[in-house]
């Protein structure tokens, strides 16, 4: 009896002993797994957090040169409205030179009508005597129609010229676009004044904008070079050269070949 009672004390024990280990062993593995995932959790926070701080920066930088770009803009205009003020200015004085019969009812004149003395004056006279010499003028569509175009094709590719008919930049893109795109049968565009009560775009009358649509969707710009980084955007700023455009429009003839019903239609740009 007492050595059946001594070697059931002694299994009972192992039995514990096993137990335990068994215990313990459950407990160290499932902290280890806590420990793991609170480790995956962190590492994924800290990526979240790098990426926003990364896409916060490239906005602050984005928007720094797109600043840049508004005022190196803003002062292209003015020199060149200032060129024209002194243009006009010179021919004004050489015509008051040549006849003094001319210059006494030139005085008369003035007596009478109300001189440009304040800068907007001088603006709006300046802008009037460029419109005069852009004496061709541009086929504008409204806005909305110009829109309701893009929506409504589902078989050209499309692009929306926003411009102004008085300012050289303009008139030089409206110059290459009749001179590229018109040649192509698959391609239909609209230009639209930029002073279009409809159009709330927020841009600089005179700098010309560009938007780009295929089947009911406006393609997404990445455009990657010196003076431009920025990714999908949905319109091209400035006034590229018939090269450029050329380049554009097989870039995105490449995009809508590779398209999926699913997906947005995407370009680079290097210009």
């Amino acid at each position: 009896m007492d050595k059946e009672k001594e070697k059931n004390k002694l299994s009972l024990k192992k039995l514990h002993k096993n137990t335990l280990k068994k215990f313990l062993s459950s407990n160290d593995s499932s902290s280890t797994g806590k420990d793991d995932s609170e480790k995956k959790k962190s590492k994924k926070l800290s990526k979240k957090k790098l990426a926003l701080q990364q896409q916060q920066q490239q906005q602050q930088q984005l928007q720094i040169k797109q600043q840049q770009q508004h005022q190196i803009q803003l002062q292209q205009q003015q020199q060149q409205l200032q060129k024209t003020l002194k243009l006009n200015q010179d021919d004004d004085d050489d015509e008051d030179d040549d006849d003094d019969d001319e210059d006494n009812s030139s005085d008369e004149e003035a007596a009478t009508t109300p001189t440009a003395t304040l800068p907007k004056d001088l603006y709006i006279n300046t802008v009037n005597k460029m419109r005069i010499e852009y004496s061709k003028p541009i086929q504008f569509t409204p806005f909305e129609k110009a829109m309701q175009n893009a929506h409504d094709d589902s078989s050209h590719l499309i692009f929306i010229i926003y411009c102004v008919d008085w300012f050289f930049e303009s008139r030089q893109l409206v110059s290459n676009v009749e001179q590229v795109l018109s040649k192509d049968k698959n391609i239909l565009y609209y230009f639209v004044n930029q002073y279009d009560k409809e159009y709330k775009g927020g841009d600089i009358p005179g700098v010309p904008i560009i938007s780009i649509y295929y089947r009911q969707k406006p393609f997404k710009i990445k455009r990657d070079t010196l003076d431009y980084d920025w990714e999908d955007e949905e319109r091209i700023k400035g006034s590229p050269t018939a090269s450029q455009l050329k380049q554009l429009v097989s870039i995105c003839k490449q995009s809508i070949e590779s398209y999926h019903p699913d997906e947005n239609f995407e370009i680079t740009i290097e210009f």
